[in-house]
């Protein structure tokens, strides 16, 4: 029996199940970031130095190199 797969442009409801009979695993798209953090009460004109690491299904990552700003 031919599977049908989808030329660009063409719907992939019909390949999804294709692809799943034939035993590939189908993932989720990526959801963007949604973290954020606001620092408050810090002096004007003053230097900060932060590092920040991802954290996802399977852990947290490296942290990165320092960062440094002035606060406005």
């Amino acid at each position: 029996m031919a599977r049908h797969f989808p030329k660009q442009g063409e719907s992939s409801d019909s390949s999804d199940e294709a692809l799943l009979s034939a035993g590939w695993g189908l993932r989720r798209a990526p959801t963007p970031p949604q973290a954020n953090h606001t620092f408050k009460d810090l002096p004007s004109g003053s230097f900060i130095s932060i590092r920040i690491r991802a954290v996802g299904e399977k852990g947290a990552g490296p942290w990165c190199d320092p960062l440094t700003a002035r606060v406005p």
